[in-house]
Parts: structure tokens; C-alpha cells; sequence
């Protein structure tokens, strides 16, 4: 910018500090330094699109996927790699080649072969226990793809359907704790393991499809320590 004070102008900006930086509406409410003729702030829109850093593991996947579809979308894996890219907000991006996943179907049909169309499915970053994307990031991510697939055949962008997991879990308990305390933490326990980004055992969430084992469920179970027996 040219030298001088009061030349720079932002309708935008971005900061460091990863997912902790995340903040909902309303929650920034103190200033760091003092500014003439302002009392106080508030942010009205939440603060978003904040990452924590990559580990090895990752950038190497991303420089390999990049290696493979150089900022174009062709194959399946290609559409799926680019929508990630398209917004920090998109946690997992799955395609599905031949498939209009917007037509209703039963849960024992497959899709019909719908040729010449490509569904991508997107699901955005959420601590909500069945996250979906907004319809803004699903309009972005498509913008995004539209940009560099092939200019024909038609693209569908979809929010994720959930398999319902049902647990019954039968406990003994030592005698000395409470089993009510014992059912909620257990409850949580679950509740943590089943969500489908956060869960599973290594806290990475459930690949697209995937569905958890009764053999996962007994094992979180006996691992807590007040535990005696467990049946699922």
C-alpha cells in the first residue's frame, strides 16, 4: 500500500489461531486496545473458516491428490478432493458418479442410474450430532466445481443422509458408584463415538458409509473403570 495512515480499506479479513478462533455471534465483546469515540464491540456474524494446522499425514494426501487432478475435476476422486478445497467449512466431501442423489428412494433401493450426472456429497463442519451443510455452501462449493469440470452433464450438490444407531447396553457397576451418574457418562461416551466427524476410535469421524460394530460399542463401554460386565 502507499505510505501514509488511513489508506486501507477491508471488507474482509483473516487471522490465525486455528479452529479455537471459531467464535459464535455475539460472543466477541472486548477490546484488545482502546479506539477514540468507541465504547465497546460486538460481533454480530459468527467468525468462521478457522484450521487447525495439517498434520504430515495430510499434506502429503493433498499434494498427491493435487499431483493427480491439477485443479480440474474428471474422476470421481477429483470432484471430491476440489470440493474440500472449495471452503474451509466443507469437513467431508464424497462423490457419487451416475447418480441423481436429490431423487427420492427408499432406504432398501439404490438410486437409478442417472447417466451424465455427478452428486457430490457435502457435509460442513458442525458440533451438531447430524451436521449439514448450509445452502450457501453448497451453492459455493458448486460454484467452485463448475469452475473446473467439463461443461457438460449436470452437477447436484446434497447434504448427507444418516443411518439411525439404536444401543442397548446392559451395565454392572461397582457398588460404590451411582449407576444413574454411570448411565449419563456412558451416554456421552457414545453420544462422542457415533458423531460423524469427531467420533469413532481415533476421533477423525466415520467414513462415508461406514457403519460402527456392536464389538466397537462393548469395548467403549468396558473401558470405563467402574465398569464390571457389559452386554450390548
Amino acid at each position: 500500500p502507499p505510505a501514509g495512515a488511513n489508506n486501507i480499506r477491508l471488507h474482509a479479513y483473516t487471522v490465525g489461531g486455528g479452529n479455537q478462533g471459531n467464535r459464535p455471534a455475539l460472543s466477541i465483546a472486548q477490546m484488545r486496545s482502546a479506539v477514540p469515540a468507541v465504547a465497546g464491540v460486538l460481533n454480530l456474524e459468527a467468525a468462521s473458516g478457522g484450521l487447525d494446522a495439517e498434520s504430515d499425514a495430510e499434506r502429503h494426501a493433498h499434494a498427491s491428490a493435487w499431483l493427480r487432478h491439477r485443479q480440474r475435476a474428471v474422476c470421481a476422486d477429483d470432484y471430491a478432493d476440489l470440493a474440500r478445497k472449495a471452503s474451509p467449512e466443507v469437513a467431508v466431501a464424497y462423490c457419487v458418479a451416475g447418480r441423481d442423489l436429490t431423487m427420492p428412494r427408499s432406504d432398501t433401493r439404490e438410486p437409478a442410474s442417472a447417466p451424465g450426472v455427478v452428486s457430490v456429497i457435502v457435509i460442513g463442519r458442525s458440533t451438531l450430532p447430524r451436521p449439514q451443510p448450509s445452502q450457501e455452501l453448497l451453492q459455493l462449493v458448486h460454484d467452485y466445481l463448475d469452475e473446473r469440470r467439463a461443461p457438460f452433464g449436470r452437477l447436484v450438490l446434497v447434504g448427507p443422509r444418516y443411518a439411525c444407531v439404536s444401543v442397548q447396553i446392559a451395565i454392572d457397576v461397582q457398588r460404590t458408584c451411582s449407576p444413574h451418574a454411570v448411565v449419563t457418562e456412558l451416554s456421552a461416551r457414545v453420544a462422542r463415538f457415533l458423531h460423524p466427524l469427531d467420533g469413532n476410535d481415533d476421533g477423525r469421524g466415520w467414513p462415508v458409509g461406514r457403519r460402527p460394530h456392536r464389538s466397537d460399542l462393548l469395548a467403549l463401554a468396558a473401558a470405563c473403570d467402574v465398569v464390571v460386565s457389559v452386554v450390548v
